[in-house]
This record gives structure tokens, sequence and C-alpha cells, in this order.
């Protein structure tokens, strides 16, 4: 069963069902919630006929979102009998999985079809095939791309595929592919894209590209990491090269990781970024939610990049931005439903009043506040680099998957 993408109009109906109803708030433009799609749809198959999972665009519900109360997306509300039972607000491919299966538990609902292994069996053997074979196919996803201007905001994936969720059927290969490309300065894409090979088999591009990026490479994960966080890095890691090298990572041992790796977090025994990057991270190469494990390299090798930044520091800053949020929202409530002049004038009183805030923490403290600027600065030159970083990479992995290709060899050439 796929996801239902349900509407404002049908919520109220479609959550009222005789099964228990998984709602996630999404929207286009929300990069996490593009990693999740994938993982959601696998959710929805393995508990097929037990559950119920559904999307809302939460820009075309304001009256849902308000009704919910959502602060942010994506979202995840769970409902039994037309009820909310729970929700979870952080929500990450890592926490969906575990926090959904932790409710099913708790309904005695938690007994999976045979989806998982049938279809991961049926996905191992699909044969990808880039362009669908047709030179002609990938110039005019290349003109596409040529028109995409500076103020499109749309991902250039989709621009280059001709729309959203159209990666794997245009380009014909796996939408991790895409998410890669998205990463990369936009100095390089076009490069990159004509890179690719017409006609060959890319799936194995985007786990090449990551493994070398999180382990290898100048930003590798494991020099940042010390004390329980560094042991679970190496047991992520080396269920990585048994994968590598051909092995069977049985579905128990990766879920034990991901509940090592939230438990880690919730202990607060390391610090956010570091935890988060493990969260991402603790999946089999095919399932790396690509947008979470490039946004933890961004995260953790920024701070540890900025060693004046200390992670008291960063917490402080966390907590003001956190305080000041929940300040708006009591002060100034809900913006009006719909558009026009009353959201208009709604939107101008949050920015001058967050202005205003802002303008008092930096006066109650300029050099935490100065700093923090420092930070941002450091922290945008470490997203160009990193994003440089994995073009370079890609660049690399498509030659050699080119170079397969011309010689008769398999095009999913392992790094």
């Amino acid at each position: 069963m796929a996801i239902v993408e349900t509407t404002q109009a049908k919520l109220e109906a479609d959550v009222k069902d005789v099964k228990p109803v998984l709602l996630l708030f999404t929207a286009p433009w929300c990069g996490p919630c593009r990693t999740l799609y994938p993982h959601l749809e696998r959710f929805a198959c393995e508990f097929d006929g037990r559950i119920k999972v559904m999307k809302i665009n939460a820009d075309r519900a304001i009256e849902a979102r308000e009704r919910f109360r959502i602060r942010g997306i994506p979202q995840m509300v769970f409902f039994v009998n037309g009820n909310e039972y729970a929700r979870l607000n952080e929500v990450t491919v890592t926490r969906m999985s575990l926090t959904a299966n932790q409710w099913l538990d708790d309904l005695g609902l938690n007994v999976r079809t045979n989806y998982s292994t049938a279809q991961r069996v049926t996905e191992s053997d699909r044969i990808w095939l880039s362009f669908a074979g047709d030179p002609a196919v990938k110039e005019v996803c290349i003109a596409r791309l040529r028109t995409k201007t500076e103020k499109e905001v749309s991902p250039p994936s989709d621009c280059l595929a001709g729309g959203p969720d159209q990666f794997e059927i245009v380009i014909g290969a796996p939408t991790a592919l895409g998410s890669l490309l998205d990463a990369v300065p936009r100095t390089r894409l076009m490069e990159i894209v004509e890179a690719m090979p017409v006609g060959a088999d890319l799936r194995q591009v985007t786990p090449d590209v990551l493994y070398e990026f999180v382990y290898a490479s100048e930003w590798a994960v494991m020099p940042g990491l010390t004390g329980p966080g560094a042991e679970l890095a190496t047991e992520i890691m080396m269920l990585h090269k048994r994968e590598r090298e051909g092995l069977t990572i049985p579905a128990d041992a990766w879920d034990a990781i991901r509940r090592s790796a939230v438990h880690l977090r919730q202990a607060e025994t390391q610090s956010i970024p570091k935890a988060d990057m493990l969260e991402a991270l603790a999946w089999p190469q095919y399932d790396w939610p690509v947008n979470d494990v490039l946004h933890g390299m961004r995260i953790l090798c920024g701070v540890r990049s900025f060693p004046e930044l200390t992670e008291a520091l960063g917490e402080e800053i966390r907590r003001a931005h956190i305080e000041d949020s929940e300040r708006l929202d009591s002060e100034l409530g809900e913006p009006p439903s719909g558009g026009g002049e009353a959201r208009e004038i709604w939107s101008e009183r949050y920015r001058e009043r967050q202005a205003t805030l802002e303008r008092q923490r930096r006066a109650a403290n300029p050099k935490l506040w100065s700093l923090y600027d420092r930070y941002v600065e450091h922290f945008n030159a470490t997203t160009v680099r990193l994003g440089s970083e994995v073009a370079c990479l890609l660049l690399k992995r498509l030659g050699e998957n080119s170079l397969a290709d011309n010689v008769g060899g398999r095009n999913s050439v392992r790094g």
C-alpha cells in the first residue's frame, strides 16, 4: 500500500478510519521531508492492512495546521479511532522509524508483512538505466536545467527531471543521487550532469560517494568523536564495511544500532550535532537518508573547525532561539487562515517583533552574538567547501562508471 495524499477538505474523514492513521505534515520545498518519503513508503508497505499512512501539504492546509498546532515541518501525528494518539515533532528518518514502531508495539500491531524481505530482493535486482538509454532524454533534461533561474525554489534534481517525484522515472537512477546533485554548488552542477553516462546503472554511485565522504575524506566523521559516540561510530562503520564486502547485515542489527544512536542523544552523553550525525549514519548504505547525512556533516564539520563555539555556548544560542520562537507564538498566536491582507499584516508584525527580540539579545550579550555571527559566516563557507568535495567525488565516481561502461563491465563499480 502506497502513501495516501490527503487534503484539508478530506482530512477529518481520512483520519476517522478503523485502522490507525500515521499522518506526516510536509511541504514541497522541505528538504528533510523529501528524505523521509522513501522510508515512509516502505513503512506503509511493511504494515499494509494494519495502518494507513498519509501525508498532507501543510502549505495548502492552513486550518489543519492550526488545528493540530503544527509549529514546524516535517511533523508526524498518529491517530487511533479518529483521535490523536501521539506525535513526533523533531522528525528524522531514524526517529520516525523507531517511534512509529513503538506506537504500533503499544497497540499490539507491530507484526510486519513479508514485504520487507521480498521488496529488498526486488530492489536489489532492479535494473536501472540512466536516461532510459537515450541521449535525447539526457539533452532534454540538461536543457531544462539550463533554463533554471536563481529565483526558482525547486531543487535542481526536480528541474532536471521535469518535476517533483520524477527523478527515478525520468533520470533512471535512485532519488538518493538527486539529493547529492542538490547538494553541490550550482557552478559545478552542469559539469556533473553532463558527466552522467547514458544507459548506465548508477545505483552504486551515491553509496560509494557518501562512504568515501564520511569515512575517508578530509571531513571524515571519526576524528571528531570521542567516548560513547566514537564507539558507536566504529560499530556503524564496521557494519558498512561488511556491507561493502558483500555480507548481509540482519535488520535487527540495524534496529539495535539506531536505538543506540537515539538513546545517545536523549542521554546527552554526546553533543547534539554529533548524536544527530550518528542517527543519520545508522542505516544500510542503500537506505542512507542523504539529506540528513549531508546536513549532519555540515553541522559536525562546522562546529569541529570552529573551536571558539563550545558546546555550552552553542546550547545557549540554541535555547535563546527556542525561547524567542515560543515567545513569538505566545504573543502573536497563529497566523490568519488563507492569504490576503490580514496574513501579510501578521507576518510583518512577526518580523518586526522577531527583530526586536534579536536586538535585545545582542544588546544583553554582544560578545556571544558576535561569536554567533562569525560562526554563521564560517558555517556557510564550510557548506560551500563540503559541497565542492561532494562534487569532486561525484565526478570521480561517474568517471569510473563511464569507464566501466566503455569496457563492457558492470556499471555499478564499487570504490
